[in-house]
């Protein structure tokens, strides 16, 4: 089973992403924009994993403890650059208690694991499929105001997630509060 460690995000903050999303469409790219109820917050990718192994995740998972914290949206941004974007997302601040429990998460799994040497708080909004123009993609990118929102962070689950030909399907099945 293809699993990954994530936090959900609230109805509302679906909804703002999503119709933020539309406006999207307007840069000269074909994007395959993240389904409304795909959208959330990646902290590790553990990738195919067997039943006893995800026994061990969750019962590791269930011994992290942190205190609740808030998050809002911050920016926009382009992986890996201007130059070739592949994902547009939106960057998440303050990063540091984000980045606590994401490193929780990592050193809880080591050993069965690779560490995650670079995680950046975002959330994925599209991916780039064919990009027309660089050069005006990376102007009318620049020029889309970041949606604005915050949200509280007070759990993260465990996730599988099943590749089909029309997008992927995740399916919650362990929440961490």
């Amino acid at each position: 089973m293809r699993l990954f460690v994530a936090v959900p995000l609230p109805i509302t903050v679906g909804d703002i992403l999503f119709s933020f999303q539309k406006s999207l469409r307007s840069l000269p790219a074909k994007l395959s924009l993240v389904a409304k109820k795909n959208l959330h917050l990646t902290l590790k990718f553990l990738g195919e994993v067997d039943a006893l192994q995800q026994d061990i995740i969750s019962s590791r998972l269930s011994q992290i403890s942190f205190i609740p914290f808030s998050l809002s949206i911050s920016s926009l941004g382009l992986f890996p650059g201007n130059r070739y974007p592949r994902v547009l997302w939106v960057g998440l601040s303050p990063e540091k208690p984000l980045i606590s429990l994401q490193r929780q998460i990592d050193e809880t799994l080591l050993d069965l694991f690779p560490t995650t040497t670079s995680f950046s708080a975002h959330l994925t909004l599209a991916r780039v499929r064919l990009l027309k123009d660089p050069k005006t993609f990376s102007e009318t990118f620049s020029s889309l105001e970041s949606p604005s929102t915050s949200f509280q962070v007070s759990s993260f689950c465990l996730y599988s997630s099943i590749l089909r030909p029309s997008g992927p399907t995740h399916r919650i099945l362990e929440t961490y509060a």
